[in-house]
């Protein structure tokens, strides 16, 4: 993480192969401080944390998303009116 990074917070809603690699992309870069991160499954949240590709587990998508400067909404297309 930079202090000095130009992107205060990125939100990611879904962690599967893209917003896992988003995620991981935009902490390896040092582009932003914090990702923010929201997923059904339990298991893709806890696991972005303990590798280190985001900091934060969000209980929604609304939470992930409520700080946030930039959303990457890397979900199936069925899910994007809902979300």
């Amino acid at each position: 993480m930079k202090e000095n990074a130009p992107i205060e917070c990125v939100a990611v809603i879904g962690l599967g192969l893209i917003g896992g690699s988003v995620a991981w992309g935009l902490r390896q870069s040092g582009l932003t401080k914090r990702v923010a991160a929201f997923d059904r499954n339990p298991l893709a949240l806890e696991y972005g944390l303990s590798h280190g590709f985001i900091t934060h587990k969000a209980g929604s998508a609304l939470e992930a998303a409520q700080d946030a400067d930039i959303v990457v909404l890397a979900i199936p297309p069925s899910s994007l009116a809902p979300t």
